[in-house]
Formats: C-alpha cells, sequence, structure tokens
C-alpha cells in the first residue's frame, strides 16, 4: 500500500499545485517572471491586474514557494 499512498500523496500535490495555478492573473505573474526580472508597476501591467491585486496575488504565489 505504501506505493498508493505516495501515489496519492503526489496526486494532491498536483491538484494543489494546479489550483494555485488555475487563476489567470496569478498564471500571468508566473509567466511574467519567468522571461524577466520586473518592478512591481511593471509587472502588473504585465499581468494586467491593479497594484493591489498584484500584490494579493503574489502573496498567494510566495505562500506557495512559487515566486
Amino acid at each position: 500500500m505504501m506505493h498508493l499512498d505516495a501515489l496519492d500523496e503526489s496526486a494532491e500535490q498536483a491538484a494543489e499545485f494546479l489550483r494555485t495555478m488555475a487563476h489567470a492573473g496569478r498564471l500571468r505573474i508566473v509567466c511574467a517572471l519567468m522571461e524577466r526580472e520586473l518592478s512591481a508597476s511593471a509587472l502588473a501591467h504585465r499581468a494586467h491586474l491593479p497594484a493591489p491585486a498584484l500584490s494579493q496575488q503574489a502573496a498567494i504565489l510566495e505562500a506557495k514557494g512559487l515566486i
């Protein structure tokens, strides 16, 4: 059963990652940062998010260890 437990854990981790990345704004943030480092204002512009929304979504990504 150990193999199935590991599979279940991996599936849960993948599902959590996909839930996090399913938000269009968060996906745009990650994609923009993969190209290059950006200032907050440039990132907000590239992600099509107002500054408060950028801050909120970036905090979620940071808490998940994605940025």
